[in-house]
């Protein structure tokens, strides 16, 4: 059930990027980039 709601989640804010006329690929990039990639995103990620 989690995988399901992730997934669902995931679909409904691709469709609002889509939507607003963004790229839903470089927009999960640049969360994953955020929340990761970055010194001190992991700290924050896990806070």
């Amino acid at each position: 059930m989690p995988g399901f709601n992730l997934l669902s989640a995931l679909l409904v804010a691709g469709l609002v990027v889509v939507l607003i006329g963004e790229d839903p690929i470089a927009a999960v990039a640049l969360l994953v980039y955020g929340a990761f990639c970055d010194g001190e995103a992991i700290g924050y990620t896990l806070f």
